[in-house]
């Protein structure tokens, strides 16, 4: 289901369960109806903030994208003629041994 779908769909219902539980006594006053709208806005913000990934996915994306500053870092330090760079030059096969072993390290799921 797409975000935005998955959100609104969430902002819907819990404007509606607020205002079910406001109209208990038959009527709704001010606070109820301000109470549904900080429960809708809320709802939906929520669920369009969070990203349509498991957490394994997300892991391995930071991963990567922590593998690939540090990598950039070190080759633009060689590039401004350090005689010797902070740590090993990152190529394919070292990035993917850090990415698996920062992902086998953070891996909630064992």
């Amino acid at each position: 289901m797409r975000t935005s779908a998955k959100a609104l769909l969430a902002a819907v219902l819990a404007g509606l369960t607020a205002l079910a539980t406001g109209l208990t006594d038959d009527h709704l006053t001010a606070a109820e109806w301000v109470a549904a709208a900080v429960a809708t806005v809320t709802a939906g913000g929520a669920v369009w903030r969070v990203p349509n990934e498991s957490a394994r996915a997300l892991l391995r994306r930071r991963a990567v994208a922590d593998a690939l500053r540090a990598g950039a870092l070190l080759r633009r330090r060689a590039a401004a003629g350090a005689r010797r760079p902070a740590g090993p030059l990152v190529d394919r096969v070292a990035l993917r041994d850090e990415v698996d072993r920062r992902y086998e390290a953070d891996d909630p799921q064992g």
